[in-house]
């Protein structure tokens, strides 16, 4: 009987190990840095909204390099209002890094599919306008660029700020 139960507990202890190969995507660690410069903005979130969809994008920078990025109903002003920040901590495709060298800012995402993750590289241009350039997946190796792709965020001060605290970067 005792070596039914420790073949037993040996074969589950083998199926958890062998679970945690299954999706390494999910326990990626990208490497971040302190962002110390003045390119940024950190007293809200940049906002963008979509002509005639009842949502748009939020997206919070943090200076410890992380940033937290999702939809949620148009023109929300106060983080009291957000209806997505209490799915967001389980939510991989929400968190992202970035690192800025000179006026191009590189972030790097979770593949929705859990097939990797994705670069994008944008230049600066001011406090509110990003050039997107550039996109590379790491499942695929496929790498495109963009030609006079410009985004227009709107700007909306915001405190208190979810927390950039989360279980997706290390």
């Amino acid at each position: 009987m005792k070596t039914k139960t420790i073949l037993f507990f040996s074969l589950i202890t083998m199926v958890f190990l062998a679970c945690e190969d299954l999706e390494p995507w999910k326990q990626l660690s990208l490497e971040r840095t302190e962002y110390t410069g003045d390119r940024l903005r950190f007293d809200g979130c940049y906002y963008n909204d979509y002509p005639g969809l009842s949502y748009g994008t939020y997206i919070f920078y943090y200076r410890n390099g992380v940033v937290l990025s999702f939809l949620d109903d148009k023109g929300i002003k106060n983080l009291n209002d957000f209806i997505q920040t209490k799915y967001i901590a389980t939510r991989e495709d929400c968190w992202r890094i970035y690192k800025v060298s000179g006026d191009t800012i590189t972030s790097k995402i979770w593949d929705e599919f859990g097939e990797g993750y994705m670069t994008f590289y944008n230049l600066i241009l001011n406090d509110t306008t990003f050039q997107h350039f550039k996109t590379y997946h790491s499942h695929t190796g496929i790498t495109k660029t963009y030609d006079n792709e410009i985004y227009y965020m709107q700007f909306i001060k915001m405190n208190p700020r979810p927390d950039s605290t989360n279980i997706f970067i290390k």
